[in-house]
């Protein structure tokens, strides 16, 4: 058998590996004419780290990120709402949660798969699937194989080939994400907080070589995206009288290092796969960030699919076996995400404080049980 995946982000890269790893033959083709370190920081709680674990990698990925010890969820004024036990996770889970900058995971599985198997400056023109796979290029070129993989994301071309125009959902907010490069005293490796306050939240994530990942989403209609020299005083601006280091933070970061993107999803899809085309990460399932299990998902989502080809012959079944394991799951991440967001981002201060009240009461022991059916799952 042959994999053809369209798309070298983390779950392209991740299935390409694991199907490497079960002696499936596969290539990748990104659109990308070369892989450069960027993008922000990402959270890869530990149910990422046991899927990692099956393809290997999870020691160098815990070697190279910074481990989560704590994280808080915090008023625009710093009270502290609760705190989420990540070290609990850990001694339950039997796996650590990191925060780790992209370009350096995409390094890790790039090395991991080797360069022989990337091919870059591939744009996806289209497919026939006609005894076998044909996949069209931009370029004039072509490719072969058994299976087709889309892992290229949430504006998926393959995905519109075989499903058609499926419309995004926006979520009501833009995100800014940026990476400070400089040293704050107040934030302390391991130690992660999210601040809700009107219109936006703010999370902190510190990353190894004094390196800090944050974000802010605020409440907006969609295509305000802002030039990148007025950015940072836009978040400086909408957050200025909020706790700190959150505006230190951002006064140490450089413009160029901050970036901006709408939020969308798509609607949930009833079925990811049609003949010999399998949907995965966003692709199948675009959610909004706001539980931190986007990147998440689609790892998960390329151990099962290989895992699946690996197992049966026949590649219909395949797929029906991994689609059986994943699309419930992912589509009650995805839905879980989406109720979260506007709860952090209540502008009525009657609710606010109730919310606030809620959460404070909220007991360690009903997170650890909440969060079981998320972080204890097995690949």
């Amino acid at each position: 058998m042959k994999a053809i995946i369209i798309g070298a982000g983390i779950g392209g890269l991740t299935a390409a590996i694991a199907l490497k790893n079960k002696g499936i033959e596969v290539e990748v083709y990104e659109q990308a004419s070369e892989f450069k370190r960027l993008g922000a920081g990402i959270s890869l709680w530990t149910n990422a780290l046991r899927a990692f674990k099956e393809i290997g990698l999870e020691q160098k990925i815990i070697n190279l990120g910074a481990e989560i010890n704590s994280s808080k969820l915090l008023t625009y004024n710093g009270q502290e709402l609760s705190a989420i036990p990540a070290a609990q996770f850990k001694e339950k889970f039997g796996f650590p949660s990191v925060v780790i900058h992209r370009g350096d995971l995409q390094e890790i599985l790039v090395d991991a798969l080797g360069a022989e198997s990337i091919f870059l400056n591939k744009t996806f023109q289209a497919y026939h699937d006609n005894d076998g796979i044909t996949v069209d290029f931009l370029d004039g070129t072509s490719a072969r194989g058994d299976l087709l993989i889309a892992a290229d994301g949430i504006h998926s071309k393959v995905r519109r080939q075989s499903f058609g125009d499926i419309p995004l959902k926006y979520a009501g907010a833009t995100v800014f994400r940026g990476i400070c490069q400089q040293d704050i005293p107040e934030v302390e490796l391991g130690s992660c907080f999210e601040t809700w306050g009107k219109n936006g939240r703010f999370g902190v994530f510190p990353m190894r070589n004094n390196e800090i990942y944050w974000y802010f989403t605020f409440k907006q209609p969609a295509n305000n995206i802002l030039k990148e020299e007025k950015r940072k005083s836009f978040v400086e601006t909408n957050v200025s009288n909020w706790h700190q280091p959150i505006a230190s933070i951002i006064r140490k970061t450089d413009m160029p290092d901050i970036l901006q993107n709408d939020m969308f999803e798509i609607p949930a899809l009833k079925t990811w796969y049609k003949n010999n085309l399998v949907l995965l990460g966003d692709a199948a399932h675009a959610m909004q960030p706001n539980l931190g299990q986007g990147a998440v998902m689609a790892i998960e989502d390329a151990i099962i699919l290989a895992d699946a080809l690996a197992k049966h012959d026949d590649i219909t079944t395949a797929l029906e076996d991994y689609q059986s394991r994943r699309l419930a799951r992912a589509n009650k991440v995805q839905r879980l995400s989406k109720h979260l967001g506007p709860i952090g981002q209540i502008n009525n201060p009657i609710l606010s404080s109730l919310r606030n009240t809620i959460f404070k009461l909220i007991p360690n022991s009903f997170r650890m049980r909440e969060f079981n059916w998320l972080f204890n799952f097995e690949i």
